[in-house]
């Protein structure tokens, strides 16, 4: 699965399999070209309307279960549409120094506008950084 992910170079790609668990419709496995992500919430969509368009049957038509790395996911269909509960975060806390560095440095940003950084991360690595705005007001 990762050699067939390096080569089509898709920022995700996605294989459906049966499910390992009883309470699950279907099992994913999500990868990038440079591995195996638990969780990611485009594929999580995308793989759910592949599975249902190529005949896939959920034991509840309004609520399919995905198994994928990070857990169960529920995902919803409603009226056409498709949303889903975002499994629970595997990493919280403050970023680790050296990575909030490079983070800095990636994007150019001043040490003194960081107001606060954490990790929000249920599979894919998100982190959040809130910064100050310097808002200047002329006086006309």
């Amino acid at each position: 699965m990762q050699q067939i992910a390096k080569w089509t170079n898709l920022s995700e790609t996605t294989f459906v399999l049966p499910p390992s668990t009883a309470a699950a419709d279907y099992r994913v496995r999500i990868f990038t070209p440079g591995g195996e992500m638990p969780f990611a919430g485009h594929p999580t969509l995308g793989s759910c309307h592949a599975w249902l368009e190529s005949g896939g049957t959920p034991r509840d038509p309004g609520l399919i279960v995905q198994q994928c790395v990070a857990g169960l996911v529920e995902v919803r269909r409603a009226e056409g549409l498709l949303s889903f509960a975002a499994p629970p975060t595997c990493r919280t806390g403050e970023l680790e120094d050296a990575f909030l560095e490079q983070i800095i440095a990636a994007f150019g940003i001043a040490w003194n506008k960081v107001l606060a950084h954490q990790w929000v991360d249920n599979g894919p690595g998100w982190a959040v950084l809130r910064l100050t705005t310097a808002w200047e007001v002329s006086s006309g």
